[in-house]
């Protein structure tokens, strides 16, 4: 497990400086590049409360609201998941 992650994060690295995030089968963010937490930062001037990346898209006080062509009908998918 220890060199499927060094795998991972040299992965991350690699993307630098565009950001890239890892997440779980949950959807949880695992882990996070430095272009993913200044991108994050920089819209929101904090870091989310929330791990969960589709309920970081979708709430209207995190990352729904910089989201040009969401879409309608999200509302609706959310609310049954």
């Amino acid at each position: 497990m220890a060199l499927a992650s060094r795998a991972i994060e040299f992965l991350l690295r690699q993307q630098e400086p565009y950001p890239a995030i890892v997440f779980d089968r949950s959807w949880d963010v695992v882990l996070a590049n430095d272009g993913a937490v200044s991108l994050i930062h920089f819209l929101l001037g904090k870091q989310p409360d929330e791990c969960n990346v589709v309920r970081q898209i979708f709430r209207n006080d995190v990352l729904c609201p910089f989201i040009v062509k969401l879409g309608r009908g999200y509302k609706q998918i959310v609310a049954t998941g």
